[in-house]
């Protein structure tokens, strides 16, 4: 094969590899099987990293122009509950507004925010007296929530996702949400077990580039020597 052939072979197979690391990213999704519940909004939870014994999950909420409510709603309490066998040394390490506007704790969420029994999952609920997340302003938006928590336990493929939207009176509107959701791998192949990061797509077809000029510098001057 010709050095114009290898050269035009390995470009390729580095624009499909970038192409392929670009295409994996979060996708939001609302229960096929009951549509109501989603309230118009989308959801996703995923795996942010897992570093040694310590796992990260996101919960975002894409709020939509199909929002059934008002635009003056919140966002109350979220929760996330059978997603690992056991787990401890859980925090909220990021929400809107800031962590030290939500209270975390392992109970059900329920129509009056986490106030039911210990279920063994995680609710976050807006700690008065602020309300709750305020939807976004541009639409479609997002509201996120981090959970950190330590398991020497592998994740399971689903989580059951909970969620509790307020009217500007502190009532409920919609529908609570109950329902399973598939915990989705880190975006780009990162935060794995090592908690080592796959490099982006444009470092990698940079570097390859570089690499492929290399190449053909050195076999010109081979020729001519």
């Amino acid at each position: 094969m010709c050095i114009r052939s290898k050269t035009i072979m390995i470009v390729l197979g580095l624009l499909l590899l970038s192409v392929t690391l670009s295409a994996d990213t979060v996708d939001y999704t609302c229960d096929a099987s009951n549509a109501g519940a989603c309230n118009g909004n989308l959801y996703a939870v995923w795996l942010v990293s897992h570093t040694g014994d310590t796992y990260v999950l996101q919960l975002d909420i894409e709020v939509t122009s199909d929002y059934t409510g008002n635009s003056t709603d919140v966002v109350n309490s979220v929760a996330l509950k059978n997603f690992i066998s056991s787990y401890s040394n859980f925090s909220l390490i990021a929400a809107p507004d800031g962590i030290s506007n939500w209270d975390l704790s392992q109970h059900e969420l329920n129509a009056n925010g986490c106030a039911g029994g210990n279920s063994g999952g995680l609710c976050a609920e807006a700690k008065a007296p602020y309300e709750g997340a305020a939807l976004p302003s541009t639409l479609p938006g997002l509201l996120s929530w981090q959970f950190q928590f330590d398991s020497t336990d592998e994740l399971n493929e689903t989580t059951h996702l909970k969620y509790l939207y307020n009217d500007d009176d502190g009532k409920k509107v919609g529908s609570l949400g109950s329902w399973d959701i598939g915990i989705q791998p880190t975006p780009g192949g990162g935060g794995g077990p090592g908690g080592n990061p796959v490099p982006e797509p444009g470092s990698i077809l940079l570097l390859g580039s570089g690499l492929v000029i290399t190449f053909i510098k050195l076999r010109k001057r081979m020729a001519r020597s």
